[in-house]
């Protein structure tokens, strides 16, 4: 079969080197086939020679966390430093009524869990962890009832939006390969209720196409509602700003109708963009005028 050599090493008895999996290989130097170890090694960490010995890290896991020396593949590893677990943090976060979700930094994959919260007088208790996904990119967490909607990395240079609900499980909404003849990028998303809206940007001919989406989980259709990242979703209301008009929307869903908000001061050539915010009756806006100066 196809070896590859990665990082080789020789001590007193025996060359060594990684096979691409993670694995250890050494050949008696004096002849003879090779062994190949059974515990998981990480020669992108490190991996150096004592003389009589090979070093090298594993941190699979939080408690096996260091540097090891074997003397070769067959031989049992002997862990020579242990490297302090860092302390949990949470790399996203959000609340929704009754529960917080956050990506944590305890496994490389930052996988997201849920915690109910309950309020005693002016004690706010968390309940235990509950799993929500693997996989996540450490940014891109929305929360709402009993559905979330996150960014993950399935594999290298693609970002995925997916979607779990009780139901229909996790399902993946939009990747950045969704066009082998384009570049698109998909941004933070914003769910509330039954609504997913999230920005889209795709890169051609040298300029940028943005657009904001809304998937629906009832219907299981998806809509550009906007021609600029500016957007906000909160239940039945959609809020938009017209970056050439610089007109602030305000749509509900449910019936079609729409009300103007407000229109931001500008001369005419000048483009908007900012960011929206929307909770029930109130819509709130930071707004950036560019002007044709």
């Amino acid at each position: 079969d196809v070896i590859d050599w990665l990082c080789p090493q020789v001590s007193g008895t025996e060359l060594a080197f990684f096979d691409g999996d993670d694995k250890l290989r050494t050949y008696p130097i004096a002849g003879g086939g090779p062994t190949t170890s059974t515990f998981p090694a990480h020669y992108n960490s490190g991996f150096a020679s004592t003389g009589s010995s090979f070093a090298f890290v594993e941190f699979d896991g939080p408690s096996d966390a260091g540097i090891y020396t074997a003397t070769s593949a067959a031989s049992t590893p002997t862990k020579i430093f242990t490297d302090g677990v860092d302390p949990l943090a949470a790399t996203d976060s959000d609340v929704a009524p009754g529960q917080v979700g956050y990506e944590d930094n305890a496994m490389p994959a930052k996988p997201i869990f849920t915690r109910s919260l309950t309020r005693s007088g002016n004690t706010l208790t968390a309940g235990t962890e509950s799993l929500v996904a693997n996989n996540a990119t450490g940014f891109g967490l929305s929360l709402s009832g009993t559905r979330a909607a996150y960014l993950d990395d399935p594999q290298s240079d693609v970002t995925a939006l997916e979607l779990k609900t009780p139901n229909a499980g996790i399902r993946t909404l939009r990747t950045t390969s969704d066009d082998p003849d384009l570049h698109t990028d998909v941004y933070s998303p914003a769910l509330s209720g039954r609504r997913v809206l999230y920005p889209v940007a795709t890169f051609t001919n040298n300029a940028v196409v943005q657009s904001n989406q809304l998937f629906d989980d009832v219907t299981g259709q998806t809509t550009t509602v906007s021609s600029t990242p500016s957007a906000a979703l909160w239940g039945n209301y959609l809020v938009t700003l017209d970056s050439q008009s610089g007109a602030i929307i305000r749509k509900d869903l449910s019936t079609g109708q729409t009300t103007p908000i407000y229109t931001i001061p500008h001369a005419s050539g000048d483009t908007m963009f900012g960011n929206l915010e929307a909770w029930g009756n109130t819509v709130a806006w930071s707004v950036f005028v560019c002007g044709t100066d």
